[in-house]
Order: C-alpha cells, then sequence, then structure tokens
C-alpha cells in the first residue's frame, strides 16, 4: 500500500491546538459521533469517581468548585451528557482534565480524538487524511508508513487511538482505489472490527457499544453488495463478538493471572487469542461452567497462557 506522507520533522498532536478549534460553550451534538464521544467521556468519568448516577458526577463538579458555598440543585446537566445529547463546555472539560489529583487526566482525549472524524467520514481527500495524521499519537502515526506491521500493534494496544488507525488505513485505501481490492482492504476492516471488540470489554464502552458498532459497520463496510467479502463481514455480530472476548477476560480475572490490574485489560487479549484457540476454548468450558477452576488451572494451553501473560504484565510495569 502506498503512503500519502512522509514521517520526517512530523509534528504530532497538540491538545491545546484542537481545544482553541472547538466551541466554548456546550451545544447540542450535531453528528453521530459527538454524541458518542460525549456519552463515552461521560461514562469515563463515571467509572474513574466509582459513581452510578449522573446526579453524582454533578454534585462532586459542583461541590468541588473553588467558589463553593454550600448547598446543591441538581440541574441535569451530566443527565444530558449521559444521554448525549449536549456537548460539555470547554470550561467543563478542562476541569476535569486539569484537577491536581490527575484522577481525570486523559479525559479530554476521548472528545477530541482524531477517530470520531474519521468515523464520520469515510471518504475522506489525501489532504484531510495527512491532516489528521498529525492529531494521532506518534507510535500510531509512524506505524501508518507500514500497514501490516501496523495492523498487529493496533491489535495488541485495543485502544481508542489504534481504532483510529485502523480507519485511517482504510480510508487511505477507499481513496486510492475506487473499488478496494480484496487483499488490501479486508485486513485493515477485519482488523478495525477485531479492535472494537475487544476495546468494547471495558465498562465505559458497554453503553454505546451496540451503536458504536452499527455506526462502524454502516460507513465503513463496502457499499457493493456483489463484494466477495460481504458475505464474511455481514457475519460480524456485535454480540457474539463481545461475548467471547468478555468471557476470556472472566477466565484470566476469575484465574487470578494479573496481580497488578484490578481486572483484566483489553489489551491482554491479543495474547489470550493467541494461546486460547476455538479448540482450546471449547476443551475447558464445560469445565468452567461446571465451576471447576482448580482442573482448569491444569490445562498445559492454561499453563502456557499465564507464563505469557506474566510476562506481559512484568513487562507493562516497567513501561509504566
Amino acid at each position: 500500500m502506498k503512503s500519502v506522507y512522509s514521517v520526517t520533522n512530523m509534528q504530532f498532536f497538540n491538545p491545546e491546538s484542537t481545544q482553541k478549534s472547538r466551541k466554548k460553550r456546550g451545544h447540542p451534538p450535531n453528528s453521530i459521533s459527538l454524541k458518542l464521544s460525549i456519552q463515552l467521556w461521560y461514562y469515563e468519568l463515571l467509572e474513574r469517581l466509582g459513581f452510578t448516577k449522573a446526579q453524582d458526577v454533578e454534585k462532586y463538579y459542583v461541590t468541588h468548585q473553588d467558589d463553593y458555598k454550600g448547598g446543591f440543585r441538581n440541574s441535569n446537566k451530566f443527565r444530558l451528557y449521559e444521554q448525549g445529547k449536549y456537548s460539555p463546555s470547554l470550561k467543563i472539560v478542562s476541569w476535569f482534565e486539569d484537577r491536581p489529583s490527575g484522577k481525570f487526566r486523559g479525559t479530554e482525549k476521548i472528545l477530541y480524538n482524531p477517530f470520531w472524524t474519521l468515523l464520520d467520514n469515510p471518504a475522506l481527500s489525501n489532504e484531510k487524511l495527512f491532516d489528521l495524521l498529525y492529531k494521532l499519537p506518534p507510535d500510531i502515526a509512524v506505524r501508518l508508513t507500514k500497514p501490516n506491521r501496523a495492523l498487529t500493534y493496533f491489535l495488541k494496544q485495543s485502544s481508542l487511538d489504534a481504532l483510529a488507525g485502523c480507519l485511517w488505513l482504510i480510508c487511505q485505501v477507499r481513496h486510492d482505489f475506487s473499488s478496494p481490492p480484496f487483499n488490501q482492504y479486508y485486513p485493515a476492516i477485519s482488523t478495525a472490527f477485531e479492535v472494537f471488540f475487544r476495546l468494547a470489554t471495558k465498562k465505559t464502552y458497554l453503553p454505546i457499544a451496540e451503536e458504536l458498532f452499527n455506526c462502524l459497520k454502516n460507513n465503513f463496510l463496502p457499499i457493493d453488495k456483489n463484494d466477495k467479502f460481504l458475505h464474511l463481514m455481514n457475519k460480524i455480530d456485535c454480540n457474539s463478538g463481545l461475548n467471547l472476548n468478555l468471557t476470556l477476560l472472566n477466565i484470566v480475572n476469575e484465574l487470578s493471572i494479573l496481580k497488578t490490574f484490578k481486572e483484566a485489560p483489553p489489551s491482554c487479549l491479543y495474547l489470550v487469542h493467541k494461546k486460547l484457540t476455538n479448540s482450546v476454548i471449547e476443551k475447558i468450558m464445560p469445565l468452567i461452567k461446571a465451576g471447576k477452576w482448580r482442573q482448569v488451572q491444569q490445562n498445559s494451553d492454561i499453563k502456557k497462557l499465564k507464563y505469557s501473560l506474566k510476562r506481559w504484565e512484568k513487562l507493562q510495569r516497567n513501561n509504566n
């Protein structure tokens, strides 16, 4: 696949440049991608606070203001964010992002991620694709020069940035070919959906998973109904894809393999899928359903998985 850019002297994404272009005041979303980004931002706040209701998040915001004088009246502002009916103002987004505790660091990047632009615009021009490239993190942008290796890296990451990288590659192929060839289009498409199924196992993504899945499917599957791989892609089902990965993560959690993480993260699924083939899963599932976890642990493939995950966990600790 030819590359449309050079990485020489590349200036990468600066969140402040994106903030300046956004409206300072909140406003109703004008696209499905903006609606989903607002909801995802809200659910990330909810998860980090450990709350279950929008009212509790709003109360936290109000009572932690520097000029707070007591009392609280719920305006249902955060309820609207939960439903994706209104976008938060720059003031609110920045307030959470800049808290001294660092508890909400990285939440604003959810709203400003290039993924949402790519999701809404699958037919971007080369010039606009090039502009978006600068907004991707360096580790994602640089790897886009070698698509085959990039897709493997994106699977390992299973992040929103990785999903954005997949969509960027898809948009490039669609731009370069009026009728994208199977061998160039299908790898990027299948990787994008696999990254989505892994990423969507996170609690913050589950409430919007089905709507986000449908948006991906409607915008990025080929329009040509006679295309030979459309038959394969039509087999993709949101619930079955999610349930498989949730089951695999549950196995990792139940076996208490990872000590650093409270719950197994989606990024570890790259190893889990490599070690637990369909035949292995079919063999251990009856034991799991019967609650015979001791026998599950004695399985040779499970032992190999535990060894690989412990090495992976050590690497994650060293990198952080």
